[in-house]
């Protein structure tokens, strides 16, 4: 997998260099909310239900706050909220 990664991050790239793949793609494909959304997708792939599905929606979540410009304060909203995700994915392998 790693290589078809690698061809396609190069297709990507060089379609954004040429400018066939406007700019705002290029950005939402090359972030570091995109790298949650892959990392979390990997994480399922290898049945780890928590990490993955909190990676994956949490790369959902801030990718779709930028995509639409939605500004939601990271220290009052968003950093308690990943406090409260990853205390019910702790408590959840624990009871496995």
């Amino acid at each position: 997998y790693a290589g078809i990664i690698l061809i396609a991050t190069g297709l990507l790239w060089m379609l954004h260099n040429l400018d066939l793949l406007g700019g705002r793609m290029f950005e939402i494909l090359f972030s570091w909310q995109m790298l949650l959304i892959v990392a979390g997708g990997y994480l399922l792939l290898l049945k780890r239900w928590v990490a993955g599905s909190a990676a994956l929606l949490l790369g959902v979540l801030f990718g779709l706050t930028d995509l639409f410009r939605i500004d939601i304060p990271v220290g009052e909203v968003l950093l308690p909220l990943l406090l409260i995700v990853l205390g019910v994915a702790v408590l959840v392998q624990c009871r496995r």
